[in-house]
């Protein structure tokens, strides 16, 4: 495996998650994981499968109003030939009722590869 490659193609997986989730495209969102991914939300609630993870990103600018996610610091630690655990900080800003919210963080993935290149098996997120 050529790491360097896994680490870059890992990062655009983060990009491309947050840029979905960002423009409230949850069909995107959800295809950055496998069939039988797990998003565990700030609050601990588990969302396992794609429709979970639909439903989760479909219902949360309801909840959370317009979002910006910002993510730096990844590390990449490779478990396998086809595993890896990322972790990174986040910065989100929302406009849930027309005020600014901001919220600092971090996510603790494990990220696979699959034939559709690397997805997210757990995605955790935790405020400060």
């Amino acid at each position: 495996m050529d790491q360097t490659a896994a680490r870059l193609a890992i990062h655009e997986l983060v990009a491309t998650y947050d840029m979905a989730w960002d423009t409230g495209d949850a069909d995107g969102v959800v295809a950055t994981f496998v069939a039988d991914g797990v998003f565990v939300d700030a609050a601990g609630g588990a969302h396992v499968g794609r429709g979970a993870l639909h439903d989760f990103v479909a219902a949360s600018p309801g909840q959370f109003g317009a979002m910006r996610h910002i993510t730096s610091t990844h590390l990449v630690e490779f478990t396998g030939e086809t595993a890896a655990r990322h972790r990174c900080y986040v910065v989100f800003v929302s406009h849930p009722h027309g005020e600014r919210t901001l919220d600092t963080g971090g996510y603790d993935d494990e990220v696979v590869l699959t034939d559709r290149g690397w997805r997210f098996a757990r995605r955790t997120v935790s405020f400060d």
